[in-house]
């Protein structure tokens, strides 16, 4: 592929997300509720979008002697991430820099469900942190209900040694415990649990970290 074909996937992607640093968008059929109290059953399906093979190979050429080049998950791909997500209900006005993407869905006005990325300059995820909060629930086994399918869904994103079962499986294993933590190939997982003044906060992590 050509500079001047990237370059023009490039150009739709920021009109497509509204995001200047975005990349080519792949749609996805999964829908999140529009409820005020979100169940367990948040998504219809619990995968984020795959890349076409097209796509990855042209957004991860990684000139490794480029001295702004820090690593990230291989074959990861920020905005497949950032587009599933808006897809399920996310809103599209994120915010967006050259080494970070963030957003915050309201489900309610004690709940909301955000996701922080830290990305390099090839758009490849160096880390990801995804929060389910609830400010107004002490009882933590209705928040891990709640929480579970957001956090599961966002553990399948796809990089090149991913398990999407492996990491959905992690998730709904973990969920609600201090502490937790796998290895999928070239990325780290963990989960952990905040009790708040009122409420609590779970968070999934995920990050680079070569073995």
């Amino acid at each position: 592929m050509n500079k001047r074909l990237v370059t023009a996937v490039i150009i739709a992607a920021m009109i497509f997300t509204g995001c200047q640093n975005a990349e080519p968008n792949h749609e996805s059929s999964t829908t999140l509720t529009e409820s005020e109290e979100p169940s367990s059953e948040v998504v219809e399906e619990s995968s984020l979008v795959e890349p076409s093979s097209e796509e990855s190979e042209e957004a991860h050429k990684i000139d490794l002697s480029d001295p702004a080049y820090f690593p990230g998950i291989p074959g990861s791909f920020y905005s497949d991430i950032v587009v599933s997500l808006e897809n399920n209900g996310f809103p599209e006005d994120h915010d967006v820099g050259d080494t970070y993407c963030n957003c915050t869905r309201q489900v309610s006005p004690d709940i909301t469900m955000d996701y922080a990325i830290t990305k390099n300059s090839y758009y490849e995820v160096v880390s990801a942190s995804f929060n389910y909060t609830d400010l107004n629930n002490d009882n933590l086994e209705d928040v891990v209900d709640a929480a579970t399918a957001y956090l599961s869904f966002c553990a399948t994103m796809p990089y090149d040694t991913s398990d999407s079962d492996a990491a959905r499986t992690f998730v709904e294993e973990n969920i609600g415990s201090d502490d937790a933590e796998l290895q999928i190939g070239d990325a780290l997982f963990s989960i952990y649990t905040t009790q708040l003044t009122a409420g609590y906060m779970i968070t999934l992590q995920v990050k680079y970290n070569e073995v």
